[in-house]
Order: structure tokens, then sequence, then C-alpha cells
């Protein structure tokens, strides 16, 4: 009798433990979602951190500095994605300053044979003949910006092919009837201004006075056939600012010229 309870009390004891979660068999799962849960939390850790380093990366990327002296330029005649950058400004007299660019050489045209461009010449900068439609208008378009940085328009006519020699009556007007047009298509309203230059030979105060008439009768025809401008102004710089060495015939006819300087209006 004294053996059969012992043995009921025993089988007793051990439904207790299993139905109250005591066997040790149960343990294991608890320690696997521990470790479970501590991977997870790892990772999601790794990825926190890799984020955060790849957002220092980006952050801390910046544009090397130009080198000392340059500006950042506005255009990108090079095509590279990038303004080209200006080294300081240069008076051509008459109130043209124009932005110098840095690698003079990348722009620089290419003047006639037998023509020596002169150091700072307008040639060293960017010749655009697609900004305007330059069909029918005998000059060459330099693009330029003002020491604001404010777009500049030079259109460059030889005066051989506008005037006989020592004459300002205009022989080729239809050149400057497509002008009129481009203008007044394209940047109605801007301010022009009309300058005339001579060679180097004969008198410096004739070849002024001729630079003067010349400017003002290309003046004259731009605003009595109808140009679209806020003004026209002339001035003449006569023998003062060349743009090729006169070593020759071909210099000295490069620098026989009319330019019409458009500033577009803002």
């Amino acid at each position: 009798m004294l053996e059969h309870t012992k043995r009921a009390a025993a089988a007793l004891l051990t439904l207790l433990v299993v139905a109250c979660g005591g066997d040790d068999a149960a343990s294991p799962p608890t320690t696997a979602a521990v470790a479970e849960t501590s991977t997870t939390s790892t990772t999601e850790a790794e990825e926190t951190t890799t984020t955060t380093e790849a957002e220092e990366e980006t952050t801390t990327t910046t544009v090397p500095a130009l080198p000392a002296g340059q500006t950042a330029g506005v255009d990108d005649f090079d095509d590279n994605g990038e303004g080209d950058p200006t080294c300081g400004e240069q008076d051509f007299g008459a109130g043209l300053v124009l932005r110098v660019y840095c690698d003079r050489e990348a722009y620089a045209s290419s003047p006639p044979e037998g023509v020596t461009l002169v150091e700072g010449s307008l040639y060293r900068f960017p010749t655009d003949n697609e900004a305007f439609d330059m069909t029918d208008i005998s000059a060459d378009a330099i693009v330029a910006r003002d020491s604001a940085d404010e777009r500049v328009f030079v259109f460059v006519f030889n005066s051989d092919a506008l005037f006989a020699t020592g004459s300002s009556d205009i022989l080729a007007p239809a050149t400057f009837d497509n002008l009129i047009a481009r203008i007044n298509q394209l940047t109605p309203g801007a301010r022009i201004q009309v300058r005339g230059h001579t060679d180097g030979t004969g008198d410096p105060a004739s070849n002024q006075a001729l630079s003067e008439r010349r400017s003002a009768s290309v003046q004259a025809y731009l605003t009595e056939h109808g140009v679209q401008a806020a003004e026209v102004a002339a001035v003449g710089l006569g023998q003062t600012q060349p743009l090729a060495v006169e070593d020759g015939d071909a210099g000295r006819s490069f620098n026989r010229r009319v330019e019409v300087v458009i500033r577009p209006a803002a």
C-alpha cells in the first residue's frame, strides 16, 4: 500500500512539471528566438551604418576650386559641361569692356592668309554664327560677356566692302537691311553702338574723322530703316584699336572695319 502511494505521488509530480512548462526540453526554442532577434538587430545596424556612410560620402563631394585669378564663366563654348572661366577684363575703347577668356588660343578665330592678330584682338573671342542667322550679312559675329557678365554680340564688317576709299557713303546697304531684320527678330529693344575704325596709314587726325563719319553713316542707316533698338550710338576710334599687325596690305585691310555692338535688352 505504501509503495503504491509513492508511485502515485511521483506520477502526479511529473504531470505537474509538464503542465507548468518546467521541462528542460522547452528551453532551446527560447534560446533560438533570442539569437534570431540578435541577428536581425545586427543586420539593421549594419544597414544604418552603410546608409550613413553613403550620405557622408555624398555630402563631402566638392567641385574643384578654380585657379587663382579665374572667375567661373557663363558660356560653355567647348561643350565640356562647364562654363568657360574668364581671367579679367579688357578695354577695347569707347565703353566696350569685355571679360577675357583664360584659354584665348582655344577661341581665337583663324584670320585670313597674311594676317597676324595683335595681342588682345577681338578675334580672341569665340565667333558664333549660329546665335544669329548670318545669311546675306557680310560680317563675323563675335560673342562675349561684359564686366557685368551680360551677353554682348559684336558684328565686324570690313570697310572695303562697305565704302569707297576715303568715303562714308554706304555701297552695300543690303547687308545692313538683313542685320536690321535679325536684330528686330532676335534682340528687339537692344542697345547698339556703331564703331568706326581705320588702318594706321596716313594722318591720324584724318583717320579719326573718317572713322567718325563712317560710324555715323551706319548709325543713320539703322535708325532710318526701322531698327528696333533702345538706342543707337556712333563712335569713331580711328587707328587706335587695330585687330591685326600692319605688316602688309592684308593686315591693313583687316583693320579697316565697322563694328556693330549689340547689347540685348534684359
